[in-house]
């Protein structure tokens, strides 16, 4: 399955500046799904990081994985209404940059099953992560969400 940025903006709360996923290449919801996000110098993030030599924050291309993730969860039938929050993040390593022009690729795949936290249909989720830019690897990882029904956040 695909889905367009109007597509995406049908599932993620987010808007502009913090809308960080253009498009879904792939998606299997509630197991993997492969996006992209153009980088442009444009983002506001590029007036200070750094002004002499743009890069993308890391905390960004974390931001944009987790995005993605949102999409895999929110777009089974029975997750439409849950709100995904980041959990935490472990086995993280950056490998390069990300800069003005390149198309970070976005790819994720749950590990294991979803854990319960709370009564009423709370439960987590663990996802191994990839961002790559320019054909190489900027980040690896994985990636804790949570689950909760609106009541319960």
């Amino acid at each position: 399955m695909k889905l367009s940025v109007d597509e995406i903006r049908g599932i993620l709360p987010h808007r502009y500046p913090m809308l960080l996923v253009d498009r879904v290449n792939e998606l299997e919801p509630l197991v993997s799904g492969k996006g992209v996000k153009a980088v442009s110098y444009n983002e506001p993030y590029f007036q200070g990081h750094f002004p002499s030599k743009s890069v993308m924050p890391g905390v960004m291309v974390i931001e944009a994985l987790t995005q993605l993730i949102h999409i895999v969860i929110a777009s089974a039938e029975e997750y439409k209404s849950k709100y995904v929050y980041y959990g935490g993040i472990s086995r993280a390593k950056f490998y390069g940059t990300v800069t003005p022009g390149c198309l970070l690729e976005l790819e994720v795949s749950r590990k294991g099953g979803i854990s319960s936290i709370a009564e009423g249909g709370g439960g987590m989720m663990i996802f191994s992560v990839k961002a790559s830019a320019e054909g190489g690897e900027v980040f690896t990882g994985d990636i804790t969400v949570l689950v909760v029904e609106p009541d319960l956040q």
